[in-house]
């Protein structure tokens, strides 16, 4: 594995950081989103969506995977080795670099 100079992180090495670490295969959960059936009885839009935010980030999930915009996850190109632990990372591709 290629070192990084911690004594100097520079936007180079936060860069580079990101694809270097291994997050491991670990679990993958469903998007709180797909598990639900919309606002509870008297719960606004936004206060269903901070729930569902406040619910994937107690699994791992970024918020946009956690209310169901895959497509716009900041992990979409990660593949298998995504730090957002949505199971939809478990088949995407992985980008190349």
């Amino acid at each position: 594995m290629t070192e990084i100079n911690t004594n100097r992180p520079d936007e180079f090495d936060m860069k580079l950081a990101k694809y270097l670490v291994d997050p491991g295969p670990g679990p993958r959960f469903e998007s709180p989103h797909a598990m639900s059936d919309g606002p509870l009885n008297g719960e606004s839009d936004g206060e269903w969506t901070d729930r569902l935010i406040r619910t994937g980030m107690s699994l791992g999930l970024y918020r946009q995977c956690s209310i169901g915009y895959h497509e716009e996850c900041s992990n979409r190109y990660a593949g298998p080795e995504a730090t957002c632990l949505c199971s939809c990372h478990a088949e995407q591709p992985q980008a190349s670099i």
